[in-house]
Formats: structure tokens, C-alpha cells, sequence
């Protein structure tokens, strides 16, 4: 079987530099009681009850009459609502500039969190109405198959709130979002700074290590293979010794671009030690992973690195392990069967030397 090509399995993640450290959820990355606190402030302030939510739907922050908030918008939570199954999510914006009325006549605000180009979640504020009773709301529910009796109870809950005031409260609220999706943007870079190699931008072994547990779980599951492609760039320390350490450095990146070429979005590239790369090659058997090896042995060997006016020429060693057909069930034991393809690898290319 060859690499399976990104997108064809759906449960395969997509992995990027920029998103793939810290979870896209607003909860990692501005603290919870941070958030409750400038939602209660806000709340009492512009007199409407607000909720700041993830973007799945999943509440983050506590509130009272969480009934009265837009059904997408919680929709994680089962609570009886007169509306139906709306496009409200589909519909937000980075830049929304009014507040939205829905179907049943009710009218609330979101406005996207994001940390730089990343949507981490919402704040919403409940839906409020115009009229007092919110009788078009009422026979929306009734319509819908809520009974009477329900629908007269929700309508009563929703809070009564002018056009004026709606329009004051996103006001308010936009500055807030604005602050908070700063906040929240520089935790996010100074996370993903963490888990990067300062010198090949690659992700940390640390990091490695815990994607690699993961993962094995994720294909345990889905029951596909996952591959190990370890690379060692043979004779390093005399290429430090013979140019100095930032022609060793200026190595280990162009090293670092080359393998992060030949793979997927979907695999993933550490600089494990030194000057030993560790790939993980996600929905890739062995046969597939020979492939990939032998690209990324060939790509290293034709390289030309200019340092100082001088061309530097390498050549590098290559073990390759991949389960299910290695009987490995954890990252330790799968990480000794790719050094043991790649001592093998040393002592085949000093045999035949």
C-alpha cells in the first residue's frame, strides 16, 4: 500500500505549523475564570446575559437561562427551544455589524473570538426580543410542535430589549472580543514557540513523543498503519569541527526543509536529537514508508549547502519501522524497532563501503 493521499481518510487530521500545538479551542488559551469574570461584568453592564462558548457549541463559562441562548450556538447542550435546526453558525462573520434576528423572531449577538487567523470561539449574548411575551415566538414553537404551554413559559424568559439597546451591547462587546482574541494570540505563540526547535523550526521531541502515543491510539481505533522514518546525517560532528556550528546549524535546516517537502500535512517531522530526524508518517505502511525514505536519502544527498562561501555535500543513514506489521503497542517499544532499522542501515552502508 502506498501513502494514503491527504483527505482521502476523514478521521486523518490535518496537521499545520500555525495550528498544530494548541488546541483551537478558547478554554486552552485565556483562563476560565478570566472569561467568567468579564462575562458577569459585561453582563450586568449592557443588561443582556452573556455566554462565551467554544466552537463547537460547548459552553465555557456559567450563566442563568442558558435556554434563552441560540440553539446552534449551544448546540452541544439538548434543551427543548421553539426554533428549528438553523444556519445560524454558517452565517457569523469576523465582521459582523448588526445584531442577527432569526426565524422565530428573536435576536441575539455573536461575535468571533479568534487568535490570529484561528477562530477559538464565540460570545453570545441570549436572544431578546421586542415584544414583551415574544408572541411571534410563541407560534413559531407551537407550530413546531412544542406544547402550548412550553412555548408561553420560554417566550416569558427571553429578555425584552430595544433595537437601540442591541445595538449599544455589540458595541461594547466588540471591544472586549477584540482584547480578549489578543490575549489569546500571544499565549497561542508563545505555546507553539514551546514545542519548536529553535534551529530546524521543527516540532520538539516532547512534542513528537506525545503526538506519537496519540496517534497510535487514533490508529488502534481506525485500524490504520503508522510509519517511522528515522534519518541521521552521517559524520555530523566533522562538519561542526571542520566549518563551525553555524554551518552545523545552517545544515540541520536545510535538512529540516528538505524532509518537511516530502511529506504530507498529514505526517509529522521532529528534530529528535542532535542531528537525528524523527518522521511519523500517518495512514503509511512499510512499503509506502520505503518510499518516502528513499526520496528524502536522495533529496539529502544531491543537496549543495553554501556556508561561508563553501559548498557542503552530506549523505545520511535511514531506519524505517511501521505497525501493525512490527508488533509495537506504545512509543517506546516502536521507537527501538526504528533505531534497529537504522543501526542495520549503518552497518549495510559501512559493509558495502
Amino acid at each position: 500500500m502506498k501513502p494514503i493521499p491527504k483527505g482521502e481518510i476523514s478521521f486523518l487530521r490535518e496537521r499545520k505549523l500555525e495550528t498544530q500545538f494548541v488546541e483551537s479551542d478558547i478554554s486552552k488559551l485565556v483562563s476560565n475564570s478570566l472569561l467568567q469574570n468579564l462575562q458577569d461584568s459585561l453582563s450586568e453592564t449592557i443588561g443582556v446575559p452573556l455566554l462565551f462558548v467554544s466552537p463547537s457549541g460547548v459552553p465555557i463559562t456559567r450563566t442563568a437561562g442558558i435556554e434563552t441562548f441560540c440553539r446552534q450556538m449551544t448546540r452541544a447542550m439538548k434543551i427543548e427551544r421553539p426554533c428549528g435546526s438553523c444556519k445560524r453558525t454558517e452565517q457569523i462573520t469576523p465582521t459582523e455589524s448588526k445584531p442577527y434576528k432569526c426565524a422565530v423572531g428573536l435576536t441575539d449577538i455573536v461575535l468571533p473570538i479568534s487568535a490570529g487567523d484561528i477562530e477559538i470561539g464565540y460570545l453570545v449574548t441570549s436572544q431578546t426580543t421586542t415584544e414583551p411575551g415574544a408572541p411571534r415566538t410563541v407560534e413559531a414553537a407551537r407550530r413546531s410542535g412544542m406544547p402550548t404551554a412550553n412555548a408561553i413559559s420560554y417566550a416569558a424568559r427571553i429578555p425584552v430589549r430595544t433595537e437601540d439597546q442591541m445595538r449599544y451591547a455589540m458595541q461594547a462587546l466588540s471591544a472586549v472580543v477584540s482584547l480578549v482574541s489578543e490575549v489569546a494570540k500571544v499565549t497561542r505563540e508563545k505555546k507553539i514557540a514551546e514545542n519548536i526547535d529553535p534551529v530546524s523550526g521543527l516540532v520538539t521531541r516532547e512534542y513528537f513523543w506525545k503526538s506519537l502515543a496519540s496517534e497510535i491510539e487514533m490508529s488502534d481505533t481506525y485500524n490504520y498503519p503508522i510509519s517511522l522514518v528515522m534519518i541521521d546525517i552521517n559524520d555530523f560532528h566533522q562538519i561542526n569541527s571542520a566549518y563551525g556550528h553555524s554551518a552545523g546549524d545552517n545544515v540541520i535546516r536545510e535538512v529540516a526543509q528538505t524532509i518537511k517537502a516530502e511529506i504530507r500535512q498529514s505526517d509529522l517531522a521532529s528534530r529528535y536529537s542532535g542531528a537525528r530526524f524523527l518522521t511519523m508518517l500517518t495512514a503509511c505502511d512499510m512499503t509506502g514508508a520505503e518510499v518516502v525514505a528513499w526520496r528524502i536519502k536522495n533529496k539529502l544527498t544531491s543537496l549543495e549547502i553554501k556556508t561561508n562561501g563553501q559548498k557542503i555535500n552530506i549523505s545520511a543513514s535511514i531506519g524505517i519501522a511501521s505497525r501493525p506489521s512490527a508488533a509495537v503497542n506504545d512509543p517506546e517499544s516502536f521507537f527501538k524497532e526504528v533505531e534497529k532499522s537504522l543501526r542495520a542501515s549503518y552497518k549495510a552502508e559501512r559493509k558495502a563501503a
